[in-house]
């Protein structure tokens, strides 16, 4: 089986009566090892591949583990601490003994755990002893659906120089084997860890006890597990939700983006990230482009992330130049600004930076849709193999019949295996192209089943949610959910019914309502 490990642990010192804490915070007479220090290393902690968590065999044995959570105190894995070794056949008292390593984190001088303020990425110094572990098994009973198992273990690191031995931990205890459950129901295990220094001995008591929870409890336990992760989603969605102005902060905001001072062109910006663009949002625009320019970095990146929800077409000739900027957060986001206006100059300024930003690009020139097409084909002939690929997959979703054309040419000049993302892109357009082939041939009453029923629709302008994108276009069906719209150039577009706007979506739901050839 392959079990999976959740949970955190937490340290808590409790100072005994009368024991005052020393200078730095932390008790006198600490063990001379950090709290999570002596290790067993199991195998590779990070290979090989196969599933999460830990794969244990019938006799409690593990064969495959991913990455393993050391605990304190030489007490091994959390994740297998749950799990006892079972002989394979019916035994009244079985062994489980192997030679191990223990690996223990060098003391450091004063009271901080060594390397805790070490470089990003450093190794903190270790040593490493062979030694042996030795386990003692011998079933003492049963009570009720219960098997009574006595627990004997001893820990021994090899004997050093002066005949001392590093580290010797012993103990004894007991726990109980559920026949019903297959699971052990509860263990309790006294411990005794004797840590020879120079000329000193520390003796370290340890207890360990746990139990199996009961149905109750572990229904509890995930109630409350779901209502946190309800409650970390809605504060997540509530910190990304749109936060409306107070009386007067809009007309500060755009005060302080012209004051010149760059704290407060910065908390400005900020601002307006986090707002919904209203029907005055030209006027935001032109007080954030100048600022994509200014000579402070934190201010154009601000002014940029800013520019995503407030871009008008106005401001295009700056998000132009800021999408080739050396600065890399202004230009993702003028890159993403620009893909929300949907014109051909701003895609293939877009398409400019495919060398460098691959993915933002290839979203931004998909969200365009065909405008952005002879940008896309442009991207063919970048030298950067990935640029050339992302290009094809751009195609594949917003290509027609010139997008075709271009890339069976392009796939003409290269072998087989380099061909394959343009050969996936050309039969995702084929298949496209043929489905609206067979749609433009139905017959009118099918092409308008639903929801008008019968009849021509009638043009329209549809807005997305955001009232930044706009199209003209006839209502021909909405399935659910998804609407299909016949442009002016009689090409079909589906869009998600819930990026619509709030009136469209009405309209929808009235045209449902309307009798058979009737329009409003």
């Amino acid at each position: 089986m392959t079990l999976t490990h959740s949970g955190t642990l937490a340290t808590h010192t409790k100072l005994k009566p009368g024991r005052a804490p020393s200078p730095g915070g932390f008790p006198r007479g600490m063990p001379p090892f950090p709290l999570g220090g002596p290790r067993f290393p199991r195998g590779p902690r990070f290979g090989p591949p196969g599933p999460e968590g830990v794969t244990i065999n019938r006799q409690g044995e593990m064969l495959v583990a991913r990455d393993l959570d050391h605990l304190p105190y030489l007490l091994g894995d959390a994740e297998l601490l749950v799990i006892e070794y079972l002989p394979a056949q019916a035994e009244a008292t079985w062994v489980k003994q192997r030679d191990i390593v223990v690996q223990e984190r060098k003391s450091s001088d004063g009271p901080f755990p060594p390397m805790m303020f070490a470089p990003p990425g450093a190794t903190p110094p270790t040593s490493q002893r062979g030694g042996t572990e030795r386990t003692v098994y011998t079933i003492a009973g049963t009570t009720g659906d219960a098997i009574r198992v006595t627990k004997s273990y001893q820990l021994q690191t090899g004997v050093e120089a002066g005949g001392v031995v590093r580290f010797n931990m012993t103990g004894s205890g007991e726990f109980q084997f559920d026949t019903k459950e297959g699971l052990i129901r509860t263990l309790s295990m006294k411990y005794d860890i004797q840590i020879n220094e120079p000329n000193v001995t520390v003796r370290v008591p340890v207890t360990l006890t746990y139990r199996l929870l009961t149905p109750d409890e572990l229904a509890q336990h995930k109630k409350r597990a779901e209502e946190a992760r309800a409650k970390l989603a809605a504060a997540a969605a509530k910190a990304k939700a749109p936060q409306p102005f107070a009386p007067g902060e809009r007309a500060k905001l755009l005060a302080d983006l012209k004051s010149g001072d760059t704290g407060r062109m910065r908390a400005a910006a900020d601002r307006l990230q986090k707002a919904e663009a209203d029907e005055k949002a030209s006027e935001v625009a032109a007080a954030l482009a100048p600022l994509l320019s200014h000579p402070d970095h934190w201010v154009q990146g601000a002014a940029a992330k800013a520019m995503v929800v407030w871009v008008t077409p106005e401001a295009e000739s700056a998000l132009i130049k800021a999408s080739a900027s050396e600065n890399f957060w202004v230009r993702t986001a003028a890159i993403e600004a620009l893909g929300k206006l949907k014109t051909e100059q701003a895609a293939e300024a877009v398409a400019a930076q495919m060398y460098r930003n691959r993915g933002e690009v290839a979203k931004a020139l998909k969200a365009m849709g065909p405008v952005a097409e002879t940008a896309a084909i442009g991207c063919l002939k970048d030298r950067d193999t990935w640029a050339r690929n992302e290009a094809c997959q751009v195609l594949a979703e917003i290509g027609g019949p010139k997008a075709l054309k271009a890339l069976k040419a392009y796939a003409a000049k290269l072998s087989d295996f380099e061909a394959r993302p343009a050969r996936n892109a050309i039969a995702a357009i084929e298949r496209r192209l043929g489905e609206d082939k067979a749609t433009s041939q139905e017959k009118p009453a099918q092409a308008a089943a639903s929801p008008s029923k019968a009849g021509p629709a009638r043009t329209r302008t549809w807005r997305d949610s955001s009232g930044v994108f706009e199209v003209q276009a006839a209502l021909v069906r909405c399935e659910g959910d998804k609407v299909t719209l016949r442009r002016k150039d009689g090409k079909l577009i589906q869009v998600p019914l819930d990026k619509l706007s709030a009136q469209d979506r009405a309209y929808i739901e009235k045209q449902k309502n309307q009798p058979a050839g009737a329009e409003e």
